[in-house]
């Protein structure tokens, strides 16, 4: 996925995806900017109720999902099971060293050390986790999804399984992110749909753009706080299910939104350092967390155009710090899951 850019790999590449990942992993960093910077001290809780970053996050992750399935159903289609330990490389490296960094702080600077203490580092990348896991039940749903009704089946069984897991004890310690699960498994599943489908060309048409678009624009209007899947967790009691059902419209019209005005624009922002950045996300995306953390006690409250600016910086110098440290094969390996070649 991050393999050494060339002119040739640029060229053979969909440089449209390249463009959607790196326009959207600044909005991942302008989103935290915004929930860690923008708003500070006696401020910080009132970041749940910002336009801005409601509008970033009732979409954001559900799109980086879907992209994922649909890149995941590309490798399966090419390598089949032997694409499993490829991902499991891939993202569960970085897991581990990212996990190893923290318990080594943590026994540094003097905190206690217990058990959970010990396993909770290692799931703060909850997102590489969670993509390995649609990408696991991705297969089985590929293997034994021989007609309709296995595949509805298939698609269900495991949001079933991750609302039961939660009261499971202590097997729910093993999966503590089975309400992100719940959430984007069927965005993973969206996005195998549009590659095989070849739905792409339809979601890029303008009839069909500008209906998403006011359709997420009425969704955001709607969306409240207390809908956010980080507030309250999934669940399909009957108080729930409507805001559950709305938490799925309102993602899937800002991804697909998202997916129509970069390509609308995608001709005017077209560069070759945008196309590097597209293809480093995931180094970004793990790296993005400590420059947050590093910067942020040295930065006052500050507003957007300042926040906006931050990001950008953020998002420049991790491309050139992950550009840098991929040249050292062990750092490579665990912080990225890459092999240097």
């Amino acid at each position: 996925m991050n393999s050494h850019i060339t002119p040739h790999t640029l060229n053979s590449r969909d440089t449209y995806w390249d463009t959607v990942k790196a326009v959207l992993i600044f909005l991942v960093i302008f989103g935290h900017a915004i929930q860690f910077i923008v708003y500070q001290g006696e401020n910080h809780s009132n970041f749940w109720n910002d336009p801005l970053f409601k509008g970033i996050y009732i979409f954001h992750m559900p799109l980086f999902m879907l992209i994922s399935g649909y890149f995941a159903t590309i490798s399966f289609n090419r390598r089949k099971l032997a694409s499993i330990p490829r991902y499991l490389k891939r993202l569960a490296l970085p897991c581990i060293g990212f996990g190893l960094f923290q318990l080594f702080k943590k026994i540094w600077f003097g905190h206690p050390i217990s058990p959970m203490r010990i396993y909770h580092p290692f799931t703060d990348l909850w997102f590489l986790i969670v993509v390995f896991e649609c990408f696991m039940f991705y297969v089985v749903y590929e293997y034994f999804g021989k007609n309709i009704v296995c595949k509805l089946i298939l698609l269900i069984l495991p949001i079933i399984i991750a609302l039961i897991i939660p009261c499971l004890y202590p097997i729910s310690l093993l999966w503590p992110h089975t309400a992100y699960f719940t959430f984007l498994w069927p965005f993973f599943i969206t996005g195998s749909y549009i590659y095989k489908c070849n739905l792409i060309k339809h979601i890029t048409n303008w009839r069909w753009g500008g209906c998403v678009i006011i359709l997420y624009l009425i969704s955001f209007f709607l969306f409240k706080e207390t809908w956010y899947v980080y507030r309250t967790p999934m669940n399909f009691s009957l108080e729930r299910i409507g805001i559950n059902a709305f938490r799925y419209f309102s993602g899937l019209m800002g991804c697909l939104s998202f997916l129509f005005v970069i390509k609308m624009i995608s001709n005017v922002i077209k560069s070759t350092f945008i196309q590097k950045i597209g293809q480093a996300t995931l180094a970004i995306y793990i790296l993005q967390s400590f420059a947050i953390g590093i910067l942020r006690p040295y930065i006052q409250e500050c507003g957007y155009l300042e926040a906006v600016f931050i990001s950008l910086f953020i998002l420049i110098a991790l491309y050139y710090f992950y550009y840098i440290t991929r040249r050292i094969p062990v750092f490579n390996l665990f912080a990225y899951g890459e092999n240097n070649k």
